[in-house]
């Protein structure tokens, strides 16, 4: 009789040890709505083409979990070598920093730069608007996929509410993620449940998680919300961005190359290159990401690529 109740002992002992050590494991990772063991593919329905909802994780499991990360937390240079994926970037920054809103602007002959916070200041301080916390999470994310970038929008001249918002993207297996920092930060709170349910998922906007999809058909699905008519795709933004009454000035130092500019065909922008940049403004002076920064003209040219809606 010892002989085989032993063994089932010893089995059951076994299995109570694993599932607790499973559940500690992800325990250790599932922080704010992150939910490390996610797995599913969402598609947002017939109205947006292959556009797909997954989970941060999807794009690489996390290592670091949320008692160790706090190692990063003020050594920048340390969280760029430790960040390996998008989860972990986006679990630094909700455990961390928190959303403000608004560029450093600077008026000159009747147009107004805005120059982005750099990247050493929005760590220092933990606080961020679009442009500063995008701009961090594409320098934590550097050289960890096959591209990392970020994607910036502008409502068309004539909407009710102008203004432009940035958000992340990566490039991984050959497809491309898009995803809004902004919405994991402290005080939002707009980022839905890993869970999969597009219940949870229509209480937030449709653009706050991580989407799945073409650019060209990421833009029109941003764009069916509201009347954007210029999106660009950028590595990061290290530069001033002039608008005056009718006319955008993209940084003179934009080409092909490092830069994809598309307009709506109900655009009403004239889109011009400044001849020259403005110099770095005293706030920002001494930052490394301006430290490569200058004003000096430039030939260099860039397409603009008309999208079909």
């Amino acid at each position: 009789m010892k002989k085989t109740i032993i063994p089932f002992f010893i089995l059951f002992i076994l299995i109570f040890s694993f599932s607790v050590y499973a559940l500690d494991d992800s325990t250790l990772y599932n922080v704010y709505n992150f939910r490390v063991n996610a797995d599913f593919e969402i598609d947002m329905g017939s109205r947006f083409n292959n556009m797909i909802w997954v989970p941060a994780s999807s794009l690489g499991k996390p290592e670091i979990n949320k008692v160790d990360i706090y190692d990063l937390k003020n050594d920048i240079k340390m969280a760029q070598k430790e960040i390996d994926n998008v989860y972990e970037a986006l679990m630094f920054v909700n455990l961390f920093f928190d959303s403000s809103s608004g560029n450093l602007k600077v008026r000159s002959k009747n147009i107004e730069w805005e120059f982005s916070e750099p990247i050493e200041l929005v760590f220092e301080t933990k606080t961020g608007n679009c442009a500063g916390m995008s701009n961090l999470v594409d320098y934590l994310l550097e050289g960890d996929y096959e591209e990392e970038g970020l994607m910036w929008r502008h409502m068309n001249k004539n909407a009710k509410r102008n203004g432009g918002h940035i958000i992340n993207y990566v490039k991984h297996n050959g497809r491309y993620y898009f995803f809004d920092v902004l919405s994991v930060t402290k005080s939002n709170d707009s980022y839905p449940v890993e869970n999969g349910s597009m219940r949870e998922q229509g209480r937030v906007d449709w653009a706050d998680p991580v989407i799945m999809a073409k650019p060209e058909e990421y833009m029109k699905f941003i764009n069916s919300a509201a009347d954007f008519s210029l999106f660009a795709m950028i590595k990061n933004i290290d530069y001033s961005i002039g608008k005056g009454a009718d006319k955008f000035y993209l940084p003179h130092h934009l080409d092909n190359s490092n830069t994809k500019i598309y307009v709506t065909k109900t655009n009403k922008w004239d889109i011009k290159k400044a001849e020259i940049n403005l110099p770095v403004p005293q706030e920002y002076k001494g930052y490394n990401q301006y430290s490569e920064y200058k004003d000096e003209s430039s030939d260099k040219d860039f397409k603009i690529n008309t999208l079909d809606f």
